[in-house]
């Protein structure tokens, strides 16, 4: 089974969901799709997303090696899609579960908050690259498949490489 990855944006503020709802209902407009993605795979890289608690940033990854601010400081709550905070699920090898983050690495004083999976990757370099770009003055994070829309960068956001493929 597949789903969609949502891209909607709001003063600044790029959102990423795989529910068209849940964009909509946080009151952000919708830009495009980013791509479909797996919704279930035993040998599929997991897609987190992950909301910073003091700069209202949100990034999506499979992997938080990346992104050493997430790995060395994130909550060990997250909310669920009822609004309630809950602890992390765990699996039988002590991650999040689906990551490959280890629960032990949670922080409860943490910056960033993981809130979910949004779908799964192969990480197969044949499929469509997803390309990541940071603009520091609006802390935020874009996630386009189509390289040609930013390039290198360009509108204030810096190319930071490929962060996973769909």
């Amino acid at each position: 089974m597949s789903a969609n990855i949502y891209q909607f944006y709001r003063n600044g503020d790029h959102f990423y969901t795989n529910s068209f709802d849940e964009g909509v209902n946080a009151q952000y407009a919708y830009e495009r799709t980013l791509g479909t993605v797996a919704t279930s795979g035993p040998t599929y890289q997991a897609i987190t997303r992950w909301y910073n608690l003091g700069n209202g940033d949100r990034v999506i990854t499979t992997g938080v090696s990346g992104h050493p601010a997430i790995a060395g400081s994130i909550l060990n709550i997250y909310v669920n899609e009822y609004g309630q905070l809950i602890s992390l699920p765990s699996d039988s090898s002590g991650n999040i579960s689906g990551t490959n983050v280890p629960v032990t690495q949670a922080s409860s004083n943490g910056t960033w908050r993981y809130e979910g999976i949004l779908g799964y990757t192969t990480g197969n370099s044949n499929s469509l690259p997803v390309h990541t770009y940071y603009n520091h003055n609006l802390k935020d994070h874009i996630y386009l498949t189509d390289f040609n829309i930013l390039g290198n960068g360009g509108n204030g956001y810096v190319y930071e490489g490929i962060a996973f493929y769909i």
